[in-house]
């Protein structure tokens, strides 16, 4: 019987700035350039560690805002920019949605931190990638 990979207990995390009004603002195109700029980010941070050619198998998006529907929000927004590269079948499943097909290969789970004063300014990524 082949062995199978495992989830490597070692998270690569980051925090990267954005302007979640504008991820979930009425304006699709200046939405969609920030979830690219975003995406780009992120994909510049893993291959700086080494990680470039790694799948994701779970992926934890926590993003930054005073008010918990809009946090919620600017999460998910997020979490639907990982869908390619490292993250490639990844299948979002937010906090307040059924659980997803466990077939799946990478869950990308969304939360909202709260933060007071917050308006959407940060995002936590947290990346666990297939052994």
């Amino acid at each position: 019987m082949p062995q199978q990979s495992g989830i490597d207990p070692n998270k690569l995390a980051m925090t990267k700035d954005i302007n979640g009004p504008v991820l979930i603002g009425a304006d699709p195109v200046a939405a969609l350039a920030e979830q690219e700029r975003l995406f780009v980010e992120v994909q510049r941070y893993v291959a700086s560690h080494d990680a470039a050619s790694r799948k994701a198998a779970l992926v934890l998006v926590f993003a930054t805002h005073e008010s918990p529907d809009k946090g919620d929000a600017i999460a998910k927004s997020v979490a639907g920019t990982l869908n390619k590269a490292n993250f490639d079948g990844c299948v979002v499943e937010d906090s307040g949605s059924a659980p997803v097909d466990r077939s799946a290969k990478c869950i990308v789970r969304t939360f909202h931190e709260l933060t007071t004063s917050d308006r959407g300014t940060s995002v936590k990524i947290e990346v666990y990638f297939y052994e």
